[in-house]
């Protein structure tokens, strides 16, 4: 997808479901090489890696949106962000470990306030991303960097899901 194909709301929704598969993806894997040495390395992992691939990932997206309306656009990022790790953590990890969808998704027990979490943080990182990237012209400086194909982003995803898929075989 071209930026003139990108300006098609549903183009533009695709393509942030896409980064967001990527960058769920990346998490993942980047993630399952310090768990599988220390669950405390894990934790650290994911508290370094997520905020930095949300933040890089809301960049991307915004890139892709003209600057006036970035506003607006933030808040179709942040949903699409959100709504697909909602979609892939009730496919695959439930499915996968047949966990309860009450155990999985209510911020009483401790699973489901590590996903309430990481929700949340989609939305405070990539808001605090799109201020910072208004303020700062982030955008504008790192532009060249930030350009990448829409087919490039899914076989990147479909790559870091099969090794993500991999490693949770092996290492479950």
């Amino acid at each position: 997808m071209d930026s003139e194909a990108l300006s098609s709301p549903y183009n533009r929704i695709q393509y942030y479901v896409a980064v967001e598969f990527l960058v769920y993806w990346l998490t993942g894997a980047l993630v399952w090489i310090p768990f599988y040495f220390s669950e405390t390395l894990g934790i650290i992992g994911m508290l370094v890696f997520t905020p930095l691939f949300i933040l890089l990932g809301t960049l991307n997206s915004l890139n892709q949106t003209p600057q006036r309306l970035w506003r607006k656009e933030i808040w179709v990022i942040i949903g699409s962000f959100v709504v697909t790790c909602v979609i892939i953590d009730l496919l695959f990890w439930m499915g996968w470990r047949g966990k309860d969808i009450y155990e999985w998704f209510l911020p009483i027990t401790s699973v489901g306030i590590g996903n309430f979490v990481g929700y949340l943080e989609m939305f405070i990182v990539g808001y605090l991303s799109m201020v910072l990237a208004s303020r700062f012209s982030l955008i504008k400086r790192i532009q060249a960097k930030l350009v990448f194909s829409y087919r490039s982003i899914v076989v990147s995803g479909v790559i870091l899901f099969l090794f993500s898929l991999i490693s949770a075989i092996l290492f479950w």
